[in-house]
């Protein structure tokens, strides 16, 4: 019965995501997925970060500041782990830069997921969902590219995850915006 209500309860956060988010911002380019490639980003997030399942981050994943930092504080990693990648963001007439890091090499990614994956089965909740227009302005603000779905919140408590997914379906950005918007 247990597991019955736990597999209905990620049917339910799997559909969550597919609700259509028509509030984007003026001024970002927002470019839209097919539901099959929404579908099957949803099932692998889920798969990574939530069940016992085999499926791994990819050998390289581009960690934005917010979290790096919040890796750094809780030394998950060292500060010289994978390679320094500076995110230019505009404030007022100036621009600030802030540290992030790409994560590389199959340990490293599967520290990471291991840390994902227990933050988020130890909690009460979690949801995968779209962003909502403030997340997508803040990271517009960050990225020198399109905003291309498949691209997600993770949402638990501590936690306003957003994931980009590449053309190939694999997780190429991670950031927590959570201290930020909260």
């Amino acid at each position: 019965m247990k597991k019955r209500i736990i597999l209905m309860s990620l049917l339910f956060m799997c559909v969550l995501p597919i609700i259509a988010q028509d509030d984007i911002p003026q001024g970002i380019v927002y470019i839209k997925a097919s539901d099959e490639e929404n579908e099957k980003a949803v099932k692998y997030l889920t798969d990574v970060f939530y069940s016992d399942s085999d499926i791994t981050l990819p050998n390289a994943i581009a960690c934005g500041p917010f979290f790096w930092q919040e890796l750094l504080a809780n030394e998950i990693f060292p500060e010289d782990i994978g390679l320094p990648v500076d995110i230019l963001i505009p404030s007022g007439d100036t621009i600030q830069t802030l540290p992030g890091r790409i994560i590389r090499w199959e340990e490293n990614t599967k520290i990471l997921q291991e840390l994902l994956r227990s933050l988020f089965q130890a909690s009460d909740s979690f949801v995968i969902r779209k962003l909502t227009p403030l997340e997508m302005q803040v990271y517009w603000m960050m990225i020198a590219y399109d905003i291309e779905e498949p691209i997600y919140t993770i949402e638990s408590p501590g936690f306003n995850l957003i994931v980009d997914f590449n053309s190939n379906g694999e997780i190429f950005y991670i950031d927590n915006f959570y201290r930020l918007l909260n």
